[in-house]
């Protein structure tokens, strides 16, 4: 059964062996990234778009990215839908399959929304010592290794 975007951002997040139709709106630099195992991945963020909404779908591996081309439009089997932290995407890994299909119509607003999923993936890597010295609310990419991670809780007393 063919989803549109909105019904699969009520999808309860798992794998899927449904499709979607989806035009790619755009396509966020190629990530490189070393796995668990120490083995050299890559990922992408894409921007898609239908009539109903946009989307942002993780792309895992350079077989799928091939096939995701800006102005085109895709018809897509085997994803996982993920839920982080309230923001919906779909994953796209090696099973998945991406076809070429006929044009699919959206708004310029959709698209803009779509676009604006790619985008903060595109600055310039800098090293994390950097990074405190950037302005506040600035978008930025790092590049570095997380050593300790550590979370505070303030509690008020009203």
């Amino acid at each position: 059964m063919l989803s549109s975007l909105e019904r699969l951002k009520r999808l309860k997040p798992q794998p899927y062996e449904k499709s979607f139709k989806a035009l790619v709106v755009a396509v966020g630099p190629k990530i490189t990234y070393k796995n668990k195992k120490g083995r050299e991945q890559t990922m992408s963020f894409v921007g898609l778009a239908d009539a109903s909404t946009a989307l942002r779908a993780i792309v895992y591996g350079e077989d799928v990215r091939e096939n995701l081309e800006e102005g085109k439009s895709v018809l897509v089997f085997n994803f996982i839908v993920r839920d982080e932290y309230g923001d919906i995407s779909v994953v796209l890994r090696s099973n998945s399959k991406v076809y070429s299909t006929n044009d699919i119509e959206t708004t310029d607003d959709i698209r803009q929304n779509a676009k604006k999923m790619v985008s903060g993936y595109e600055q310039p890597v800098q090293k994390i010592s950097s990074v405190k010295h950037s302005p506040v609310k600035t978008k930025l990419s790092v590049q570095g290794r997380v050593t300790q991670v550590s979370f505070s809780l303030f509690f008020f007393n009203y």
